[in-house]
């Protein structure tokens, strides 16, 4: 099927057009009215991730896998930091101390960090448009 706004040609099923963004209009030859998504703002998902980062804008953009990765990553190392805790504070040994705690706590400073610098490296991208599509091929408007 062929989008009537610009031309091309749609592969797949979908209710707007990935070129134009223009809704794909239903007729005999069109006729496929299910499995279609709204398309997501590309503002919107490119201020999420540099705002709140940690995968929430790739939720936003139905990339599921992705944004759990990248949701649940920061929080795990953070437990482990409070099980490291835990652990200290019943431990009278500096050495334990040291490397059981505060090793553990700068590798959680740098995944964080480094965590959030790609969620704001992908907004900058999406908002620039290199990243033009949401998690089901849709274009981002």
């Amino acid at each position: 099927m062929y989008c009537k706004h610009c031309g091309i040609k749609i592969i797949g099923k979908r209710l707007y057009c990935p070129e134009c963004g223009k809704r794909i209009e239903i007729d005999d030859e069109n006729n496929n009215s299910h499995f279609y998504h709204k398309p997501k703002s590309k503002i919107i998902a490119g201020l999420l991730a540099i705002i709140l980062g940690f995968g929430i804008y790739s939720l936003y953009l139905k990339k599921i896998k992705k944004g759990m990765i990248q949701f649940f990553v920061p929080f795990v190392s953070i437990f482990l930091i409070g099980i490291m805790v835990l652990i200290c504070n019943y431990i009278s040994n500096i050495k334990i101390i040291i490397y059981g705690f505060f090793i553990p706590l700068f590798f959680t400073i740098v995944i964080l960090a480094v965590m959030h610098l790609w969620c704001i490296i992908e907004g900058i991208l999406i908002l620039i448009g290199f990243i033009n599509q949401d998690g089901h091929g849709n274009a981002l408007i």
